[in-house]
């Protein structure tokens, strides 16, 4: 239920948030995890999805004008790693190529947590919006997000 209620809060503050959020070097640079993954199209996040990512390393340059992400999957039973260069195009939005092409953008950040909102498109044009929560490897408290989140909003 929590996962839920994350998710939609998350999607309630992309669809009310006009301005992207702009990170930097020092807000990103390092080691990050995924906390939670949804999306309209489950099956794309579901254990061994093609969009289940397990962020390991972010890092931005030229003045975060590109953004390196650095993720697992789990593929037929195994771990693969894979590294994507989001390039930032006029509209504030990363664009790469995984599992189809890659619209997405920070919607939030506070405290070490970044939410993604990523628009994939597949190779049969099915699209798939997804919100993502990293945070920077620190131990945190799920509330504290949500606080966080919602007094900046």
């Amino acid at each position: 239920m929590v996962k839920f209620l994350l998710l939609a809060f998350a999607l309630s503050v992309s669809c009310a948030h006009h301005k992207i959020p702009e990170i930097s070097p020092s807000e990103v640079d390092g080691k990050w995890r995924t906390l939670y993954i949804g999306a309209d199209n489950t099956e794309k996040v579901i254990q061994g999805g093609p969009l289940r990512a397990y962020f390991r390393h972010m890092e931005c340059s030229d003045e975060c004008q590109t953004l390196t992400i650095t993720f697992n999957t789990k593929e037929e039973g195994k771990c693969q790693t894979h590294t994507v260069v989001g390039r930032k195009d006029e509209d504030g939005q990363y664009k790469t190529g995984f599992s189809g092409n890659n619209d997405f953008h920070v919607v939030e950040k506070a405290d070490g947590i970044i939410i993604f909102h990523n628009v994939n498109v597949d190779s049969s044009g099915k699209k798939t919006n997804v919100i993502l929560v990293a945070d920077d490897s620190k131990i945190m408290n799920i509330s504290h997000i949500a606080f966080s989140v919602k007094s900046e909003s």
